[in-house]
């Protein structure tokens, strides 16, 4: 019913403000959005920012949702993708026309507010961060299971979670649960924060131990700040990660090859940590600059 609400909503905003281009972000959106645009002239660009949590865990809803992009997107002028699995998982399962798609990688990172800062001058007690949604496919759990294995070896590691639940999300967790792990000192826990910047440059590396992204935010604004990162080897997060070059990269739910990971970070010597830091920093001047990326988009949009 709220979908059907939300579809009614978006067609008489449309129909009053008759635009030239349409422009849709995220899943639901897309779908609902594309649908009005089905039976109209309006020319759509859809931006595919990641495939959600029902197409990971469901195989029914995935089908769900799979039957109706294929329906809906057959008027998209033009169809964003943030990576190369996204975009393979569309033209491999008959969803869209391949010559209709395009991978750009979102919108980049504004580099000159992410500047780039050294990291803290240090040889134990390193700090790890995690900052986003506290939900079951972010690798919350592995992370925790990991969290308990290295502090075993090294007890003054700190570790960092920001962010909240998201009760709209079925994979929530519970709170009752993230309070058990927080008193038992396995992490320090914060709520969500506008702007991450100073929690980034007082760590040494950021986790994010996620099932599937689109393109990671979060990871792009560390690459940029000078952060390694250890993340999963899946799509959106290995497009921003070379192991062993500005981060490291680890199975995905497996929190024991994610403990391996974060013991093998911590035992880098400091000069090697360093140049992995100003790796990071470089590797998104050269592929993930916002303003080279914005550039791009924009002309793709006025070509339409």
């Amino acid at each position: 019913f709220f979908n059907l609400f939300t579809l009614i909503t978006l067609y008489f905003k449309i129909r009053k403000v008759q635009p030239d281009k349409i422009l849709v972000f995220t899943i639901k959106i897309n779908i609902l959005v594309s649908l009005i645009c089905y039976f109209s002239e309006y020319k759509l660009i859809n931006n595919i920012t990641g495939l959600g949590s029902s197409m990971i865990n469901s195989k029914f809803m995935k089908l769900i949702v799979v039957t109706l992009l294929k329906f809906s997107l057959k008027k998209s002028s033009m169809i964003f993708f943030q990576n190369n699995d996204d975009k393979n998982f569309f033209i491999e399962n008959n969803i869209v026309n391949e010559n209709k798609t395009k991978v750009i990688r979102y919108f980049g990172v504004n580099i000159n507010k992410y500047k780039y800062s050294p990291l803290p001058d240090r040889d134990k007690g390193l700090t790890f961060i995690y900052f986003g949604r506290l939900i079951k496919d972010k690798g919350i759990f592995e992370l925790v299971d990991a969290i308990k294995i290295v502090k075993k070896t090294y007890p003054e590691t700190i570790f960092k979670i920001v962010g909240d639940i998201d009760y709209n999300n079925p994979g929530y967790i519970k709170k009752e649960l993230i309070n058990e792990w927080k008193n038992k000192k396995l992490f320090e826990l914060n709520k969500f924060q506008i702007d991450i910047s100073k929690f980034i440059q007082t760590s040494d590396c950021v986790i994010l131990p996620s099932y599937r992204e689109g393109l990671p935010k979060s990871i792009l604004e560390s690459l940029s700040i000078g952060r390694p990162a250890i993340v999963t080897n899946v799509p959106g997060c290995r497009d921003l990660i070379i192991d062993n070059f500005n981060g490291l990269i680890c199975e995905p739910k497996s929190a024991k090859n994610l403990s391996i990971k974060i013991l093998q970070y911590i035992n880098l010597n400091k000069k090697v940590r360093n140049k992995m830091s100003i790796n990071a920093r470089n590797s998104v001047i050269k592929d993930f600059n916002s303003d080279n990326i914005i550039l791009e988009y924009i002309n793709i949009i006025r070509s339409i």
